[in-house]
């Protein structure tokens, strides 16, 4: 697959996962950066997302549970499969 596959189907994810947690009632602060790709924040929580494409790597998951986040915060890394619509979505 080429990168220009691999970033289309990338921003495919995310825009979809940024649209999942609007329905849930969060609000969306897309970063460009690492380790998350979105933080979805709501009334008194927040949800650090990493996004991925195929599968998680060990390398995800650890960069994730590297960060600390408050209390009241939780670290997701959510993985969208090949033709798949809905999210894996692993906490950390």
């Amino acid at each position: 697959m080429s990168e220009h596959a691999i970033k289309k189907r990338m921003a495919r994810a995310r825009r979809l996962a940024a649209d999942d947690l609007r329905r849930a009632g969060y609000g969306i602060i897309e970063t460009q950066g690492e380790p998350f790709s979105i933080i979805a924040v709501r009334i008194s929580e927040a949800r650090f997302v990493r996004v991925v494409v195929d599968e998680a790597r060990t390398i995800d998951v650890h960069v994730c549970r590297q960060y600390s986040v408050p209390m009241n915060c939780v670290r997701e890394v959510w993985v969208l499969g090949p033709r798949q619509r809905v999210f894996e979505i692993k906490s950390v």
